[in-house]
């Protein structure tokens, strides 16, 4: 099944591709600017959305071994990932353990409260509330099979960095737009990019493709013959902090971007973990050491650092609303998930992510 949705998905960029078209949603939607600075509404959204949804934490790759763990924290609680020795991998409030990010336990974690946690295609997630009974494969739906077309669990960690930035929904607004791609980053790889996007849409989650070269190849072959490395170009992205690209570097390696919410609204930080498809070497090695000093300079100096400078504009207050156009569905369709998770209570979570939140135009209210 999830096959078929790649070809589907393949087909609508054809013709796109082919018309020289994008998608486009009905009409422009408004987000109010106080979202994006307001302390009242940012604590709705760590309290409503980054504590109580599951979180894309950690890799299969990097956690192979009975009592390999990582440590990290999002959303001021500090996380403990592990594998233990019957295999699964279990999530901790690490209140105990002073532990570097990665490594090994040499015994049985102990004393800690356990956090639900589940691991699907190769990757990691844990909810920080203890006694959230929100199911994983309800929060992921028919999107697990998809993501497991990418093959993550095969991959290789071959590096790992971090940028600061501002506010994670100016962050995340940039991953879901192309529109930007050629005038942003008109002095980086920006003049070779498409600005046209074609959004599909799983529940919450979603994948940007551009209507581009790579489906000029797909067009002049018949179905049949289009391989699974031609299906799964773009940008893939996990509600609500996760962002996905791939990219050449003595084979195919994957940016992992996970967007953690800062100390206040106005920041936040984004860790690239690089996932290489083919066992490190010295030739490899170089080659994402130069894909990530790229990588770290195209979103810090040009992405983020525009992000910052839009973070103290709309802090001003001048600006009422944020506005996204017709060519930017992906936007409308995260903050309208943004907007009803908020407003959802726990018992309402299942059905929320089972069901597909429409587009709501504009007034998205407020914080209080």
């Amino acid at each position: 099944m999830s096959h078929e949705q790649l070809v589907e998905m393949a087909r609508r960029g054809v013709a796109h591709w082919r018309a020289g078209t994008q998608d486009q949603v009905d009409g422009v939607f408004r987000v109010p600017s106080t979202n994006y600075y307001d302390p009242g509404r940012w604590q709705l959204e760590m309290d409503r959305i980054f504590r109580r949804l599951p979180m894309t934490l950690g890799f299969t790759t990097e956690l192979r071994a009975p009592g390999s763990y990582r440590a990290l924290e999002m959303a001021g609680v500090p996380v403990l990932l592990t594998r233990e020795q019957d295999g699964q991998v279990r999530a901790y409030r690490n209140e105990l353990y002073d532990l570097d990010e990665s490594g090994t336990l040499d015994g049985p974690v102990t004393g800690l409260t356990a956090l639900p946690a589940a691991e699907r295609a190769g990757l990691i997630w844990a909810i920080l509330d203890p006694a959230s009974t929100l199911d994983i494969d309800v929060f992921l739906g028919d999107y697990t099979e998809l993501l497991g077309h990418l093959h993550f669990e095969d991959c290789y960690l071959v590096g790992r960095q971090r940028l600061d930035g501002p506010n994670w929904k100016i962050a995340y607004d940039g991953y879901l737009d192309f529109y930007h791609l050629p005038i942003l980053h008109r002095n980086s790889f920006g003049p070779n990019m498409s600005s046209k996007a074609i959004y599909h849409s799983f529940g919450p989650h979603q994948r940007v493709c551009a209507p581009d070269r790579s489906y000029a190849v797909l067009a002049d072959q018949p179905e049949e013959e289009w391989a699974e490395a031609d299906l799964v170009s773009g940008v893939w992205t996990i509600f609500p902090h996760i962002s996905i690209a791939g990219f050449d570097a003595n084979g195919r390696v994957f940016m992992f971007s996970q967007l953690f919410p800062g100390a206040t609204p106005a920041d936040s930080y984004t860790v690239q973990t690089f996932l290489h498809s083919c066992p490190p070497d010295d030739d490899q090695a170089g080659a994402v050491a130069a894909r990530m000093a790229f990588l770290a300079d195209v979103v810090g100096n040009e992405d983020y650092y525009t992000g910052r400078r839009i973070q103290r504009a709309v802090a001003t207050g001048t600006k009422p609303f944020f506005h996204f156009g017709r060519n930017e569905g992906g936007g409308q369709r995260f903050h309208s998930w943004v907007q009803a998770v908020v407003d959802a209570d726990d018992a309402e979570l299942p059905a929320l992510f089972a069901s597909e939140v429409p587009i709501v135009s504009a007034e998205v209210p407020a914080a209080s």
